[in-house]
C-alpha cells in the first residue's frame, strides 16, 4: 500500500477547487455510484465504466465529502482501534492477526441449498442470508450488484422475490455501480426496508450517509448492510481491453457483450477459475476467462493501493471465503447477528467449527491486506 497514493488522495480531498473526477482520473475510484447520488445539480455522469464531471458543476464538495477514498477519516487513530482484533483472540486465536474487526459473533457456514452453492462462489452464505431476509419480511427489497441490460459491467439491481437471488449469485470481478439506485431507493414507496450488498469501501459510504442529514429519507430505508470481503481492489476498463487484445480480441469493451457461466472441471479448484466472464465478439466468438484471470490482469494503481479496509467495519454483516465451499460470517450488529442466527434457525445456513484449513485459508487471504495495511497505519502516523 503506497503512503504517496494515500497522501496523494487527502490532498484532493483537501483541494476544494478539485472534483470527484481526480479520484477517477488517478485510478483510485472504485465505482460505487454514490458520488451521482450525491450532486445537487446532476453533474456527474457514469459512462460505463467511467465518471465524468460536466461543465455545470459547482464545486459545493458533496461528492468529495461522501466518497469512500476520502481517506482522512480511515486512517486515523480511530480507525486503527475498530481494526483491532482483541476481541476474537479469546474465540478462536488462530486467525487473530487477520484484521476482522469489532464483532458480535462469528460462524463458520455455508448455504444448505445445493442449488444456491451451484451459482454462488463460495459457501452461498450471502445470497442465502438474502433469501431469509426477503423470505421472512426482514425486508422488502435486497440491492444487488448483476449484469443489466446488456452493459459490460454490473450495475445495481433490486430484488423483491427471493427465488431471483438464484440468477444473480456469484461474485463480481468488474466495476460495479451498485449504488446507483439510492435515488429510486429513497422514492420507492412500496420499500421501507431494505438489505444492500457491497464492499467494504461502499459500506463506509453508507455510513457516513447515516451520519449526515441531508440523505435522512434514504437511510431510514436501509436495515441491513452485507459487505463481501475485499483485498485486491477492481481492475479498470483498459486493464480488461488490455488483456482481451492479448486473445486476438480486437473490439473495444463497449461492443462486446458479456455474459457469465460457472464451467466446472475437475483440474480447477479455485471457485474463481469456475466463475467465468463469456465476452462475445460482433461475429459470435467466445472468449472465456475465469474471475482469477480478471483480478490478475490489472495494470496499474487501483482503490486497493489506498483502502484499508478488508473486511468491512461498517456493515451488519461480513462474508469472505473459508474454505472452497464455506465463509466465515462475522456479525457487527446485534441486526446482523439476528439475522444470521434467523438464517441457521431456519436450516438455510449450516454451520461447522473452523477447521486447519479453514484457519490457513482465512490467514492466506487476509495476510496480504494485513500487511500492507498496517505498515500503510504505521507510515501515515510517523509522517504526522
Amino acid at each position: 500500500m503506497s503512503l504517496k497514493n494515500i497522501e496523494q488522495t487527502i490532498q484532493f480531498f483537501e483541494n476544494s477547487k478539485n472534483t470527484i473526477q481526480d479520484i477517477f482520473d488517478s485510478g483510485f475510484c472504485n465505482f460505487c455510484g454514490a458520488c451521482i447520488h450525491s450532486c445537487p445539480v446532476d453533474a456527474i455522469e457514469y459512462l460505463d465504466p467511467q465518471i465524468l464531471v460536466k461543465e455545470n458543476c459547482i464545486q459545493c464538495g458533496s461528492c468529495l465529502e461522501l466518497c469512500s477514498q476520502n481517506q482522512e477519516v480511515r486512517y486515523s487513530k480511530q480507525m486503527i482501534s475498530i481494526e483491532k482484533n482483541d476481541q476474537i483472540k479469546d474465540i478462536h486465536s488462530k486467525i487473530a492477526e487477520v484484521p476482522l474487526g469489532r464483532f458480535k459473533e462469528i460462524w463458520n457456514g455455508f448455504s444448505s441449498s445445493r442449488k444456491t452453492r451451484n451459482v454462488t462462489m463460495v459457501g452461498g452464505v450471502t445470497t442465502s442470508l438474502l433469501h431469509t431476509a426477503l423470505s421472512e419480511n426482514v425486508v422488502d427489497a435486497v440491492l444487488i450488484p448483476e449484469f443489466t441490460e446488456k452493459k459490460q459491467n454490473p450495475r445495481g439491481k433490486l430484488i423483491s422475490n427471493p427465488e431471483e437471488l438464484l440468477q444473480s449469485g456469484g461474485s463480481k470481478y468488474l466495476p460495479t455501480l451498485s449504488l446507483d439506485r439510492l435515488d429510486e431507493i429513497a422514492n420507492n414507496q412500496d420499500i421501507d426496508r431494505i438489505a444492500i450488498t457491497t464492499l467494504p469501501c461502499q459500506a463506509y459510504v453508507i455510513k457516513k450517509m447515516f451520519l449526515d442529514t441531508q440523505y435522512e429519507k434514504l437511510v431510514k430505508k436501509i436495515h441491513l448492510v452485507l459487505t463481501l470481503f475485499c483485498g485486491s481492489g477492481i481492475p479498470y476498463r483498459d486493464d480488461v481491453e488490455f488483456f482481451l487484445k492479448a486473445k486476438g480480441v480486437t473490439e473495444s469493451l463497449s461492443e462486446l457483450k458479456v455474459i457469465r457461466r460457472r464451467e466446472k472441471r475437475i483440474w480447477r479448484i479455485n471457485p474463481q477459475d469456475i466463475e467465468r466472464y463469456i465476452f462475445i465478439t460482433k461475429d459470435g466468438k467466445e472468449v472465456s476467462i475465469s474471475s482469477s484471470r480478471i483480478l490478475r490482469c490489472k495494470t496499474k494503481s487501483n482503490c486497493s493501493t489506498i483502502c484499508p479496509d478488508y473486511t468491512g467495519y461498517f456493515s451488519d454483516v461480513s462474508i469472505g471465503a473459508s474454505h472452497i465451499s464455506s465463509n466465515i460470517i462475522i456479525a457487527r450488529t446485534e441486526k446482523g447477528r439476528k439475522l444470521v442466527n434467523l438464517a441457521i434457525e431456519k436450516e438455510i445456513i449450516k454451520t461447522r467449527n473452523f477447521s486447519k484449513i479453514n484457519n490457513f485459508l482465512i490467514n492466506f487471504m487476509g495476510k496480504n491486506k494485513r500487511d500492507l495495511k498496517r505498515k500503510s497505519y504505521q507510515k501515515f502516523f510517523k509522517n504526522k
